[in-house]
């Protein structure tokens, strides 16, 4: 298991960062397949092209893939409480798991976005190696990923 931090500031208040994380509306404006809420949180579909995947994953991916987001939580809750996001692309024997708080920022109506991740393989006596190689393109599609919802609206 390869784990990496990342902190994105927004200008937007944690309510409205939980609030568009969880709203398949804003899911689907940026280009989601599908998006579907439910009581525990919100699933959405991403396309993934071939070659936006690190060599490493392109084997396990037949031509265009997609990227499944699971985020568990409650776009109500307190902003320490975590929202947890699973990320995995089907087929691929790898998993991004994301503790993912928003918190106040410093100014006011501002927030912070603290993401702890985790990649894992399940492919034996190899998963170090899988992992070591993703860690990078993870790391900064995430950052991306986190840059964007933090100043959608």
């Amino acid at each position: 298991m390869k784990e990496f931090s990342l902190t994105v500031d927004s200008p937007r208040t944690p309510a409205a960062v939980r609030s568009a994380l969880l709203s398949p509306q804003s899911w689907e404006a940026r280009g989601a397949l599908s998006a579907e809420a439910d009581a525990g949180g919100l699933t959405a579909v991403l396309p993934l092209r071939a070659d936006q995947l690190p060599e490493a994953a392109r084997r396990f991916a037949a031509g265009d893939a997609s990227l499944r987001v699971r985020i568990d939580g409650d776009a109500e809750a307190a902003p320490a409480a975590p929202l947890n996001l699973m990320l995995t692309v089907p087929g691929a024997p790898v998993e991004v798991r994301v503790a993912l708080t928003v918190r106040p920022g410093a100014e006011a109506e501002h927030s912070v976005l603290d993401a702890q991740a985790q990649v894992v393989s399940s492919v034996p006596l190899m998963g170090g190696m899988i992992e070591s190689a993703l860690e990078p393109f993870v790391r900064q599609h995430l950052a991306e990923q986190l840059h964007e919802i933090a100043h959608l609206g």
